[in-house]
């Protein structure tokens, strides 16, 4: 499985990979710190899921949804939000968040979100 992170906090980052390595997924991950380099890494080949949180420097997080749902790539985006944050889970799933994910993340929340999203 190909898998783009794009979230600006490299410690983030580190999670959500270790969270995958937890949870017994094989992956091949790649990471994006922006919308723009998560752009450049989707040129370079397609990702088989997008795991992206709702802060980036260059556009708001759910922009970036928007945009993938928008386009011909037909990949399913999970969001990461904050616990409690039910508003932004609200606008996510509007923008076309295929699955959210709630922090903290589990090994047993990210496999089960990725089982539902390619059930």
């Amino acid at each position: 499985m190909k898998v783009l992170i794009v979230d600006n906090s490299r410690a983030m980052r580190i999670i959500v990979k270790r969270t995958l390595k937890q949870a017994g997924i094989v992956a091949s991950v790649t990471e994006a710190d922006n919308r723009s380099q998560a752009f450049e890494a989707i040129d370079a080949g397609k990702p088989d899921v997008i795991l992206t949180g709702c802060s980036m420097p260059d556009r708001h997080g759910l922009e970036f949804v928007r945009a993938i749902t928008d386009s011909d790539l037909d990949v399913p985006v999970g969001v990461v939000v904050s616990q409690g944050a039910s508003e932004l889970q609200k606008q996510a799933t509007t923008a076309g968040a295929c699955f959210l994910l709630t922090k903290p993340l589990t090994a047993d929340s990210l496999r089960d979100a990725l089982l539902g999203a390619f059930g």
